[in-house]
């Protein structure tokens, strides 16, 4: 029995610690600390220069993929820059009206992501998923104003930014 039982155990604990040591330092083949010229050049050709800039609180929107696939769902991503280092990075959904089809789009998204890095750390349904993955914080959100707007978005910021805004609670 406890041939079995440390059997067991190990098989389930080395995929844990392997899937543990992954750190996630960026969006796709960039790198948080990156500048706008060095995410186009990691992107091979998929991302460009937004010119001008997009502006956001405390940061610029400088370079941009104009559609990228999810799913069955059409995205956009736009790289945020700090003092000109990567600190951010958003895919929002093309869709900004329909929330049906939105409502499908988070569902399909959340799914993915839960494939991709597991159960999520936070959760209100239809709404707000979290996933604190070493290095990078992946918040998956629905905005929805009933016959206004509604949005899927899919943030990707770095677990110290993350760390910073919960220092004084």
């Amino acid at each position: 029995m406890k041939k079995y039982f440390w059997g067991l155990f190990f098989c389930l604990l080395f995929p844990a610690i392997a899937f543990a040591g992954e750190r996630m330092d960026g969006y796709g083949k960039s790198k948080w600390g990156m500048s706008p010229a060095q995410v186009v050049s990691a992107e091979n050709g998929r991302a460009h220069l937004i010119n001008p800039p997009l502006n956001y609180k405390g940061a610029l929107g400088a370079v941009g993929i104009d559609k990228v696939d999810i799913g069955y769902h059409d995205f956009k991503v736009v790289y945020q820059f700090t003092d000109n280092r990567l600190t951010q990075v958003i895919v929002q959904s093309l869709e900004d009206h329909n929330s049906g089809i939105n409502k499908r789009a988070f569902i399909d998204v959340e799914s993915l992501l839960t494939q991709k890095y597991g159960q999520p750390t936070f959760k209100d349904e239809g709404k707000k998923v979290v996933w604190n993955q070493p290095g990078t914080t992946i918040e998956l959100t629905h905005f929805l104003i009933e016959n206004v707007t509604s949005m899927v978005t899919v943030m990707y910021i770095p677990s110290s930014k993350t760390a910073k805004s919960t220092d004084n609670l």
